[in-house]
Protein backbone atom coordinates (compact mmCIF):
# COMPACT_ATOMS: atom_id res chain seq x y z
CA UNK A 1 0.00 0.00 0.00
CA UNK A 2 1.48 3.69 -0.66
CA UNK A 3 1.32 5.89 1.49
CA UNK A 4 -0.23 9.57 0.98
CA UNK A 5 1.85 12.36 1.68
CA UNK A 6 -1.10 14.49 3.11
CA UNK A 7 -0.08 13.77 6.45
CA UNK A 8 3.26 15.88 5.89
CA UNK A 9 1.02 18.80 4.04
CA UNK A 10 -1.60 18.89 7.16
CA UNK A 11 1.18 19.32 9.69
CA UNK A 12 2.92 21.59 7.64
CA UNK A 13 -0.27 23.26 7.35
CA UNK A 14 -0.66 23.46 11.20
CA UNK A 15 2.42 24.69 12.15
CA UNK A 16 2.01 27.50 9.80
CA UNK A 17 -1.64 28.87 11.02
CA UNK A 18 -0.03 28.13 14.82
CA UNK A 19 3.36 30.91 13.55
CA UNK A 20 1.00 33.17 12.30
CA UNK A 21 -1.40 33.45 14.77
CA UNK A 22 1.57 33.94 17.32
CA UNK A 23 3.11 36.31 14.67
CA UNK A 24 -1.00 38.14 14.74
CA UNK A 25 -0.75 38.17 18.37
CA UNK A 26 2.34 40.05 18.91
CA UNK A 27 1.83 42.46 16.63
CA UNK A 28 -1.18 43.71 18.17
CA UNK A 29 0.27 43.68 21.71
CA UNK A 30 3.19 45.93 20.19
CA UNK A 31 0.60 48.04 18.34
CA UNK A 32 -1.74 48.11 21.80
CA UNK A 33 1.89 49.38 23.39
CA UNK A 34 3.02 51.71 20.81
CA UNK A 35 -0.61 53.45 21.53
CA UNK A 36 -0.30 53.23 24.87
CA UNK A 37 3.33 55.20 24.70
CA UNK A 38 1.90 57.30 22.43
CA UNK A 39 -0.72 58.87 24.29
CA UNK A 40 1.40 59.38 27.62
CA UNK A 41 3.59 61.30 25.65
CA UNK A 42 1.23 63.43 24.11
CA UNK A 43 -0.58 64.16 27.52
CA UNK A 44 3.12 64.94 28.67
CA UNK A 45 3.84 67.31 26.20
CA UNK A 46 0.05 68.92 26.81
CA UNK A 47 0.77 69.33 30.17
CA UNK A 48 4.18 71.06 30.15
CA UNK A 49 2.83 73.54 27.24
CA UNK A 50 0.36 74.16 29.37
CA UNK A 51 3.13 74.67 32.03
CA UNK A 52 5.26 76.59 30.25
CA UNK A 53 2.30 78.69 29.06
CA UNK A 54 1.26 79.81 32.37
CA UNK A 55 4.71 80.91 33.33
CA UNK A 56 5.19 83.06 30.26
CA UNK A 57 1.68 84.70 31.29
CA UNK A 58 3.40 85.30 35.21
CA UNK A 59 6.96 86.30 33.38
CA UNK A 60 5.27 89.23 31.06
CA UNK A 61 3.69 90.95 33.56
CA UNK A 62 6.96 91.07 35.55
CA UNK A 63 7.82 95.01 36.35
CA UNK A 64 10.87 96.99 35.76
CA UNK A 65 13.38 95.88 38.62
CA UNK A 66 11.24 92.94 39.84
CA UNK A 67 12.88 89.68 40.69
CA UNK A 68 10.37 86.38 41.37
CA UNK A 69 10.86 82.68 42.00
CA UNK A 70 7.45 80.68 41.80
CA UNK A 71 6.74 77.25 40.71
CA UNK A 72 3.72 75.66 38.87
CA UNK A 73 1.94 72.52 39.42
CA UNK A 74 0.80 70.33 37.02
CA UNK A 75 -0.89 66.64 37.27
CA UNK A 76 2.57 64.82 36.81
CA UNK A 77 5.21 67.55 36.41
CA UNK A 78 6.13 70.56 38.29
CA UNK A 79 7.79 74.09 36.52
CA UNK A 80 10.34 75.85 38.77
CA UNK A 81 11.08 79.33 37.63
CA UNK A 82 13.36 81.98 38.75
CA UNK A 83 13.80 85.08 36.66
CA UNK A 84 13.91 89.12 37.18
CA UNK A 85 13.77 92.08 34.84
CA UNK A 86 16.81 94.44 34.73
CA UNK A 87 16.60 97.60 32.69
CA UNK A 88 13.59 95.80 30.56
CA UNK A 89 15.23 92.75 30.08
CA UNK A 90 13.56 89.63 31.41
CA UNK A 91 17.14 87.07 32.82
CA UNK A 92 15.95 84.06 33.12
CA UNK A 93 17.97 82.63 36.29
CA UNK A 94 16.12 78.89 36.66
CA UNK A 95 13.72 77.02 34.02
CA UNK A 96 13.32 73.44 35.99
CA UNK A 97 11.03 70.74 34.98
CA UNK A 98 10.61 68.22 37.99
CA UNK A 99 8.33 65.32 37.62
CA UNK A 100 6.01 64.62 41.12
CA UNK A 101 7.04 61.71 42.98
CA UNK A 102 3.42 60.38 42.68
CA UNK A 103 3.84 61.36 38.34
CA UNK A 104 4.78 58.68 35.92
CA UNK A 105 8.83 59.51 36.07
CA UNK A 106 9.36 59.34 39.64
CA UNK A 107 11.45 62.68 40.63
CA UNK A 108 14.14 62.74 37.89
CA UNK A 109 14.86 66.71 37.23
CA UNK A 110 14.71 68.23 33.74
CA UNK A 111 16.98 71.29 33.66
CA UNK A 112 15.48 73.32 30.64
CA UNK A 113 17.70 76.34 31.26
CA UNK A 114 20.23 76.85 33.09
CA UNK A 115 20.93 80.22 32.87
CA UNK A 116 23.84 80.72 30.55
Amino acid sequence: MKKSPVGAALIFTAFAVIMLASLASLALSTANADLALTNRAENAVIEYYSLDMMAQERLAKLNEGEKVQFEIEGESMTLHVSAKNENNKLEIEKYRLIPNQNGEYGGNILELWDGK
